[in-house]
């Protein structure tokens, strides 16, 4: 018996549908971006929901109440252009990172937002160095690691110690292939 949730993007809300043995159920609608959703990003947990789109804005929500239960708004801490995706690390810590047209990543601690009263989701850092579009990131699978990944429009991949805000390597990605033993990667320092 396979249970699962599906995520549908619309103009400005999304819709989370249930699938349990291939018959599909409506959920909850989850409405408060003021444009179009771009990315969407379970925790690892399965209990937080973060979304973001063109209006700037990353909204975390619970999934089990369906309720949003925190937004970050553009401006000093939050993203200055559209948002372009959104990964939660791979452990139980909360850690969210976020990617933007406006060429960076943003990672945040969500720990608080588990608390009754939160009202504020900490920023641990802004990564900077892209030259453009920043379109992904994602985290090392090793627990408690501080490494995440990002890859810009043009295939350059960055490491970063995400708690220092240091690019640890810079690799442009110009060739990509996959064999029968799994991927393999070219690049060119």
């Amino acid at each position: 018996m396979s249970h699962f949730l599906l995520i549908f993007m619309y103009q400005s809300d999304l819709q989370l549908s249930s699938a349990h043995d291939s018959q599909l159920q409506l959920f909850g609608s989850l409405e408060g971006h003021g444009g179009k959703v771009n990315a969407c990003a379970f925790s690892f947990n399965g209990e937080w929901l973060a979304s973001g789109g063109s209006d700037r804005k990353v909204l975390i929500w619970s999934v089990i109440n369906k309720k949003l239960k925190y937004t970050i708004d553009p401006g000093s801490d939050g993203h200055t252009a559209h948002i372009t995706y959104a990964r939660f690390s791979h452990d139980d810590r909360l850690i969210l990172g976020t990617t933007s047209h406006d060429k960076t990543v943003r990672i945040w601690d969500l720990s608080s937002v588990t608390q009754a009263n939160a009202s504020t989701v900490k920023l641990i850092q802004i990564l900077k160095g892209h030259n453009t579009t920043v379109t992904s990131v994602d985290f090392s699978p090793s627990p408690g690691s501080n490494h995440c990944m990002s890859c810009d429009l043009e295939g350059e991949l960055r490491l970063w110690d995400f708690t220092t805000g240091q690019c640890e390597q810079s690799m442009k990605m110009v060739s990509l292939s996959f064999f029968k033993r799994g991927p393999q990667f070219l690049f060119v320092h």
